[in-house]
């Protein structure tokens, strides 16, 4: 009996050793486990942190920047959206049917000024080009028929066929133009030049100021070139002659050189610069303009 119970005693107490060993066991294993998790919990949180500190957010700047850039292309196209002025329409299509029909000036519709000026159509056979700007910043268009010229050495001109405006009374009133032997130039601000010939020993040129009072030109300066050749074998001698705010009239004196109410020579050159240099001098209204052109 004693055996026995040693025996089971013996028994009993290798299954606790053997349940210590297990339970051992287990709670290694369980720490083992647990430490694993936690190091991949670690790994994890250590990923998802770094994924979300390297996950960029430009998506909205992307936007912004998109519809900044659609706004400012609106405002471009805004900016040059072609200028028109459909009060001048029956001017324009008169011009064109005048070409076409080959006459040799054009006189504008029926309801134009009496002190209008011809349109010269002998620099525009096959066509013309105009732009509508406002030269003296009173909200109203003027209509400018002409073209825009860069030579050579990059000197841009706005050669002027015609300058239209309307009146009070709603007529068409052309105040300039140009033809083979005479052209009119705009130069900036209110400024217009004029330079042409009056035959072999004769050259005039003019500065005028457009005056919105009155809707004319008025004349600031009228250079007058004489040319004699006392000898054929030598270049003509040049006689400068200026009149300010007036023009020459040769049924007051034959000669312009022979005036006495002008000023003479080099005096008259170096004030005829003054005054072109004054006009030139003056912000053009053209420079940025947009040019409708009519093939005839």
């Amino acid at each position: 009996m004693a055996s026995l119970i040693a025996a089971v005693f013996s028994a009993c107490g290798k299954v606790d050793d053997t349940d210590e060993r297990n339970e051992a066991a287990e709670t290694t294993a369980s720490e083992t486990v647990t430490e694993e998790s936690t190091d991949a919990e670690t790994v994890e949180s250590i990923a998802e942190t770094t994924a979300v500190t390297t996950v960029p957010e430009p998506v909205v700047t992307s936007n912004i920047t998109s519809e900044t850039a659609k706004e400012d292309d609106s405002e471009v196209e805004e900016n040059n959206a072609q200028v028109t002025d459909d009060r001048f329409d029956p001017f324009i299509e008169g011009l064109s049917e005048a070409i076409r029909e080959g006459s040799m000036y054009y006189e504008g519709p029926e309801n134009t000024d009496s002190e209008s000026t011809s349109v010269c159509l002998e620099l525009c056979t096959k066509g013309f080009s105009y732009t509508f700007t406002d030269i003296d910043n009173d909200g109203e268009y003027e209509l400018f028929i002409g073209n825009k010229y860069t030579d050579n050495e990059g000197v841009t001109s706005y050669m002027c066929e015609g300058f239209v405006v309307i009146t009070p009374n709603g007529d068409y009133k052309n105040l300039a133009s140009s033809w083979t032997r005479s052209s009119t130039e705009y130069v900036g601000g209110l400024y217009f030049h004029s330079d042409g010939s009056g035959g072999a020993a004769l050259h005039e040129a003019e500065i005028y100021r457009y005056d919105p009072s009155t809707q004319s030109l008025a004349v600031e300066a009228n250079l007058v070139t004489d040319y004699d050749e006392p000898d054929p074998s030598q270049l003509p001698i040049a006689y400068y002659t200026l009149y300010e705010g007036t023009m020459w009239d040769f049924r007051i004196s034959a000669k312009a050189k022979d005036d006495p109410n002008a000023l003479h020579g080099d005096e008259a050159q170096n004030k005829w610069n003054e005054y072109k240099a004054k006009a030139y001098a003056e912000n053009n209204k053209l420079a940025d303009a947009q040019w409708i052109r009519v093939d005839i």
